[in-house]
């Protein structure tokens, strides 16, 4: 992954550690704070969709690299919530295809559910 989009997804996973840590006064802030995080992670896709130095493989493969992120961050019902909200706008936009919400899946973290 290219230097610059490594250390925005370090810093997201950053970010994500300290959420998942902190105590929140409530469910709302809490909530907020969890959807500001993943929405930095859905800007990031967006971000590498539109960089032109980079094919299509390489594209795909730095989006999984940051579907897989999200995913082993997405633990509960409220965090599903977030992440179909981003996985639908993202491919709603042709941002991302079938495989990586395949992808996705694959590494979400709640297959204790099914």
């Amino acid at each position: 992954m290219e230097n610059i989009y490594k250390n925005e997804l370090d810093s997201i996973n950053i970010l994500l550690n300290e959420y998942y840590k902190k105590s929140y006064i409530n469910e709302e802030e809490s909530y907020c704070e969890n959807l500001k995080i993943k929405n930095n992670i859905k800007n990031l896709i967006i971000k590498i969709s539109c960089d032109f130095l980079l094919t299509e493989n390489q594209k795909n493969e730095r989006i999984n690299e940051i579907l897989k992120l999200l995913a082993e961050n997405t633990g509960c019902v409220e965090d599903c919530q977030i992440s179909e909200k981003i996985l639908d706008d993202l491919s709603n936009k042709g941002i991302i295809k079938q495989k990586n919400i395949d992808y996705y899946y694959e590494n979400e973290n709640t297959g204790r559910w099914r």
